[in-house]
């Protein structure tokens, strides 16, 4: 089982670098200094009981200069030794904290950059689950690891040096030490059985919680609520039955050491009396040995909480080894490009993994400043056409060119830098308005962004706002009407100055009045970039050049101008 953690875990001992290494050393330093202020006080008490024993008191004033040296050496020490502790925990603390953050950035590189067709295989809601409770339980579990790893150590310390300063107890610390270790073993196998549980319960009630609310409605409707409810409180008493197990099986291996360390104790004082070994000697074993079982017990149960939690890392890599092999390739050696306005796509074939083929044998031709529609029934191919276009997704076969160049030979975020999209349900994050338009651009043009603004049509209302571009216009931009949302989706898809305009769906959640206002600001750009209007409504394609229907796995040429 040890084993098993360190496969786990020394990923993170890795990556958590200085801070992991310096919370061992720095607890060496701290159980070393210890041992030191346990012998010398040992040494004192000693001194003392010998001048004073008769009398029963502590005559300070007839120290010498070499006994208040002694003392004062003690007190440093033991403080230094405390002051170590501290930096040590403070560094497991760091190193968890780093690990959190390191965890959460895998997630979200690897989310980010998994390839679309296998991104859609993903549970959206299951990816923000992961973000929180993978980063919180891996580096919680790692935390305890290293806290194990560091109390193992210390014990270690105490436990040679108790062997080599009082020699006396060699056979009770053996007997002692050999049976905290198969105390271990046994709760740690319980601990494992019950904690590997934990990630896969706690999955299940994520997906399980995501397809209740968001489906709600529908359950009220059907008078289901009940019935929801009962299944909510089964999951939730299997998860807290598995914690409750995993748990208890800590506590019963700390339980179960606290009384051998009783014994221990007993034995040790029994033996020294009986031997009649020095008072220093009693004092100094039994104080190394006060210090060292809780380093032990702590060592067992940080090891137990971690063995808890070990599910945690074993899936998380079992998922970035799955990404891994879909990842994209986003690699900047590939060339860059000189848009000049023509985009072929030259016997296009696609499909999803394991389904089959959505796109055969698809020919189009854009040329510069040209307007296209695409209309086609509900999953007939539409958006993957689109994907195909920006990169997101790669042709099985076939090919598509860009100003003459293969899209597969190019550097595709370059080829991303001439895009401007409009989506069915566009991207708001709860900033301001102008920081909603501008995105992740370091300078923000004012008076462009009130131009873009102007181009679509949105600057009437925002311009009635308290306080204008700096409006903080809430999650999903909310606070404003579809046919708002769209235009300022519109005016942030201008603000880039795109060569290539995508209109995926724009009429969707419009009424009759603010679709047509909305084709109406289309119209206006028509002829000043590439633009390409996804559909299933033949009359908001009309305005286009050249319109094209999907049907059948391929693109079929309406007629030149509706």
């Amino acid at each position: 089982m040890i084993l098993k953690l360190w496969e786990n875990y020394y990923r993170y001992l890795k990556a958590s670098g200085k801070y992991s290494y310096l919370a061992i050393i720095f607890g060496i330093i701290g159980a070393i200094l210890e041992t030191i202020s346990i012998y010398l006080m040992a040494n004192i008490i000693t001194k003392i009981e010998n001048q004073s024993i008769l009398s029963g008191i502590i005559n300070v004033s007839n120290f010498n200069l070499r006994q208040e040296v002694y003392l004062s050496l003690f007190l440093f020490v033991a403080l230094m030794s405390a002051i170590f502790y501290y930096l040590s925990n403070k560094n497991i603390v760091k190193a968890k904290c780093f690990i959190e953050r390191f965890v959460r950035d895998e997630i979200t590189d690897m989310t980010i950059n998994i390839k679309w067709e296998y991104y859609l295989k993903l549970s959206q809601g299951d990816i923000s689950k992961s973000i929180i409770s993978e980063g919180q339980n891996i580096s919680e579990g790692y935390m305890y690891f290293l806290q194990s790893l560091n109390y193992f150590i210390i014990a270690l310390i105490y436990f040679f040096t108790c062997l080599f300063l009082v020699p006396d107890t060699f056979i009770i610390l053996i007997i002692y030490g050999f049976l905290v270790l198969r105390i271990y073993i046994y709760y740690s196998n319980k601990s494992a059985k019950y904690g590997s549980k934990l990630s896969d319960i706690t999955s299940s009630i994520g997906n399980w919680s995501s397809s209740i609310f968001n489906n709600l409605k529908y359950i009220r409707t059907i008078s289901k609520d009940k019935l929801a409810k009962k299944e909510s409180k089964k999951i939730f008493l299997r998860f807290s039955n598995s914690y409750f197990n995993a748990m208890e099986a800590s506590y019963k291996s700390k339980l179960v050491t606290e009384i051998l360390s009783v014994i221990f104790i007993f034995l040790s004082i029994t033996y020294i009396i009986l031997y009649n070994s020095a008072a220093s000697n009693l004092i100094l074993s039994l104080s190394l040995f006060i210090r060292m079982a809780p380093k032990v017990y702590n060592a067992q149960t940080r090891l137990l909480d971690a063995i808890a939690l070990i599910s945690w890392p074993k899936l998380h890599l079992k998922k970035l080894s799955w990404a891994k092999k879909y990842r994209e390739d986003l690699r900047n050696n590939k060339s860059d490009l000189n848009f000049k306005g023509n985009i072929i796509f030259d016997s296009v074939c696609f499909n999803y993994p394991d389904s089959v083929p959505l796109l055969e044998n698809l020919n189009l031709r854009i040329n510069q400043n040209e307007s296209v529609g695409i209309i086609g029934k509900s999953g007939s191919g539409k958006s993957t056409l689109l994907d195909l276009l920006s990169g997101i997704i790669r042709p099985k076969k076939g090919n598509i060119y860009i100003s003459g160049k293969n899209l597969n030979d190019l550097n595709i975020n370059k080829w991303r830098e001439n895009f401007g999209i409009v989506m069915q349900d566009n991207f708001f994050k709860n900033d301001t308005l102008i920081s909603n338009i501008c995105l992740t651009e370091n300078s923000i043009n004012e008076d462009l962004v009130k131009n873009c603004l102007i181009k679509a049509n949105a600057w009437k209302f925002v311009e009635n706002l308290p306080n204008r571009l700096y409006e903080n216009i809430y999650d999903q931009g909310m606070r404003f009407s579809g046919g708002e949302r769209k235009k300022l989706a519109l005016a942030r898809a201008l603000y880039t100055n795109p060569k290539l305009l995508i209109l995926d769906e724009p009429s969707t959640g419009l009424d009759e009045k603010s679709e047509k206002e909305f084709i109406d600001i289309i119209k206006t750009l028509i002829g000043k970039m590439i633009i390409v209007i996804i559909s299933h409504k033949k009359e908001v394609v009309q305005i286009c050049d050249k319109v094209f229907i999907l049907e059948d796995k391929k693109l079929r040429n309406i007629n030149e101008k509706i």
